[in-house]
């Protein structure tokens, strides 16, 4: 590498001179490629800021820095205005030398000059998210290198989580940015953190409350967008730095109040995750924090807000596991204390959020110990504040969220009650307020959770009122929020517990419509779940934890580890087997297996009812005049190919020759070629040229032949 750096060393200065700036000296060519490598530059601007950075010149627009910009924009080509030095390993080697210089050199009086610092300190979201990447990639192998990052990190993060908490936030007309958040959470793992706050400690330790209060707004930041797992490591950092921060400070009741809100953080992770003992834990640390702060200054609302969260919190985790009374207790003076402090403080919205929220809670309570009425009310009064709060600011997507909470709240009394269509009008309230939550947040895990959760409510009302395909199609939205949620964050109980519920509503919905499916109930299927299960295990064999002799029907494709190239060699399959053409549509709807095994016997059912031959299970599609399409013939021949010749869809390139595939021979063509005839009816020549053919070209053939045939 540092031989290849070299020799791009000498192309720099030879058209240093030619670009007119031949007093750059070898040292400031490499730093200035190096920070273009760092964080390119889209235009003009941001260019001659960067390479004033690099330079350590004032003013980004002399004709000096001038020079420099059309310097470096005229080395390498690319779609940027300066373009990194390729490859990535090669521009990786030079950053991290260029860094590794600049530790051992010393950091400048202004840390803003410093080229790390000041390149994370760019005002272009853009150069920032592509150095935090290229810092991503450089990984922490290199003490010095991470040393040097975690010391930029350290004067920076704190205005990089709020330049993050302002990029999400989505303007009316569309949705955030999260490149910044996520180049965040990328770089900062377990052991930059610590290095960061090491470096913080000795740099200046007034700023460690600044970096502890970053590490809070990223960790809640990244478990909007179910980050959960990176969330917990930031606030157990952001942890660590508060219980340090009171050891030297004892006194600060702000360094205490920090720590409570960090504990209740962590146990609304561990909650998230499964474990309420460990959630317990956190949340007795927050609230023994809480009443401490409140005898000593019983008269501050701040510290009487705080130790209402933290009896909501408990009062919540004591309903789950069935400990009624002491939930009304802690629900109870949580709503109490939430009443005082909105009576004294009217106009102050996030007051007031905590009082709709307490309304809710305690709604949840009662409803859960059979007090619907008592429940309705608690329930109505959260919709008025709600209401209120989204009429004061109706671009905020936290009162539209609790709005939508509270309209869900009361449908779901409604419908225990045996009022569906009341339940449907609060239901159908919350959908409009979630899809449009949903479109300007498309990343936020929680946007995507409440409307997966909304379609399975409006779902459960389509199936009690006998609706069967449109219960199915809101299940089946429902799945598709929950398994990408699983997907994104498996470790998150939560999510996998919604996934189960709608996939077994939605398994149930199903069968209820394969049950009266023309002709489910004629005993005389073409294909029983044994073959089925056997052609799936020939194309892509089992995953790991499947079986496919237990009860898997009902289970997602997806879910059991079959992606749609394991699918098209079971449409191939099926087709030399049975001599079945099935739609690509209807395949691509089919995602279950019983779905797809329906599919298979509905299909062939219809061959029986119009072939002239229907004791021949290998009869063609063609026979009952149905037309044959490219994709059909494309899945029966990569299907006879994967079947016969041991391959995975993997390893066929339809651009390739027969000739290339592995196992096939003129004994092979001649094979395929008979099946042809057997499933389609048309001759296929043998010549010497066959070898030759593309497998794109013959299946393009292939189809002409079928529809001329067809014709006939």
């Amino acid at each position: 590498m540092d031989r290849i750096l070299r020799h791009e060393e000498r192309y720099w200065a030879a058209t240093a001179t030619a670009a007119g700036v031949p007093w750059l000296d070898g040292a400031l060519r490499r730093r200035l490629v190096a920070a273009a490598t760092l964080a390119g530059a889209a235009d003009s601007r941001q260019a001659h800021a960067l390479t004033a950075l690099a330079a350590a010149r004032e003013g980004g627009s002399g004709p000096e820095n001038r020079a420099l910009v059309g310097w470096l924009a005229g080395l390498y080509e690319g779609p940027a205005l300066l373009v990194p030095l390729r490859p990535d390993k090669l521009g990786e080697a030079l950053v991290a030398a260029v860094l590794r210089e600049d530790l051992r050199t010393g950091p400048p009086a202004d840390l803003d000059k410093a080229l790390l610092t000041g390149v994370l300190g760019l005002d272009a979201d853009g150069q920032v998210v592509h150095a935090l990447d290229v810092l991503a990639r450089l990984g922490t192998a290199d003490g010095e290198v991470t040393t040097s990052v975690a010391q930029a990190l350290a004067a920076r993060l704190p205005a990089l989580a709020r330049r993050a908490e302002r990029a999400v936030q989505a303007p009316p007309t569309g949705s955030g940015d999260v490149s910044l958040l996520h180049g965040l959470l990328r770089l900062v793992g377990a052991e930059l953190l610590e290095r960061i706050s090491a470096a913080t400690r000795s740099a200046d330790d007034n700023a460690l409350p600044d970096l502890a209060a970053a590490l809070l707004r990223l960790g809640d930041l990244a478990r909007s967008y179910g980050r959960g797992e990176e969330a917990g490591r930031l606030y157990r950092q952001g942890t660590a730095l508060g219980r340090d921060l009171i050891r030297d400070h004892p006194e600060n009741t702000g360094h205490q109040r920090d720590l409570g809100v960090l504990c209740n953080r962590l146990g609304d992770t561990a909650r998230a995750a499964g474990d309420r003992s460990e959630a317990a834990k956190w949340y007795q640390e927050a609230l023994g924090i809480a009443e401490g702060l409140v005898r000593a200054t019983p008269s501050s609302p701040v510290h009487q807000r705080d130790l209402a969260v933290c009896c909501d919190r408990l009062g919540e985790l004591a309903r789950l596991d069935g400990q009624w009374s002491t939930a009304e207790r802690l629900h109870r003076k949580a709503l109490a204390t939430a009443r005082r402090l909105a009576t004294a403080e009217p106009g102050d919205a996030s007051v007031q959020r905590d009082l709709l929220v307490a309304y809710n809670r305690l709604g949840d309570l009662l409803s859960g110990t059979e007090q619907p009425h008592q429940a309705a009310e608690m329930y109505r009064q959260a919709v008025m504040i709600g209401q209120e709060l989204a009429r004061r600011a109706p671009d905020s997507t936290v009162h539209l969220r609790d709005l939508a909470v509270s309209y869900n709240r009361l449908g779901d009394l409604a419908r225990a009650e045996g009022g569906l269509d009341r339940a449907a009008a609060q239901y159908r309230q919350s959908l409009r307020i979630r899809e449009e939550l949903a479109r300007t947040e498309p990343e936020s895990a929680a946007s995507r959770r409440d409307l997966g959760l909304c379609y399975a409510r409006l779902g459960d009302l389509a199936h009690a009122s006998h609706q069967g395909e449109e219960a199915a199609r809101l299940y089946r939205n429902s799945w598709e929020a929950a398994y990408t949620l699983v997907r994104d964050e498996p470790q998150n109980t939560t999510y996998q517990e919604d996934l189960t519920a709608v996939r077994k509503r939605l398994a149930a919905q199903l069968r209820d419509l394969d049950q009266r499916a023309p002709g489910d109930e004629t005993g005389d299927d073409a294909m029983s779940w044994a073959d089925l299960a056997r052609m799936l295990r020939e194309s892509a064999g089992e995953a790991d934890g499947v079986d496919l002799d237990d009860d898997v029907q009902d289970m997602f494709f997806a879910e059991l580890g079959y992606d749609s190239l394991a699918l098209l060699q079971v449409a191939g399959a099926t087709g030399i087997e049975y001599g079945l053409c099935l739609d690509d549509d209807a395949i691509a709807e089919a995602d279950t297996p019983r779905s797809l095994l329906a599919l298979i016997n509905a299909t062939a059912a219809d061959l029986r009812r119009t072939s002239r031959r229907p004791s021949n299970r290998r009869a063609a599609n063609w026979r009952a005049g149905r037309p044959v399409s490219v994709s059909a013939l494309r899945s029966w021949v990569v299907g006879w190919l994967t079947g016969n010749l041991g391959l995975s869809s993997a390893q066929i390139d339809l651009g390739d020759t027969f000739s290339a595939c592995a196992g096939f021979d003129s004994i092979r063509a001649l094979d395929l070629f008979d099946d042809i005839e057997i499933v389609y009816g048309v001759y296929v020549a043998f010549d010497s040229g066959w070898g030759e053919l593309t497998i794109r070209k013959f299946i393009g053939d292939l189809h002409a032949d079928v529809a001329r045939h067809q014709q006939r």
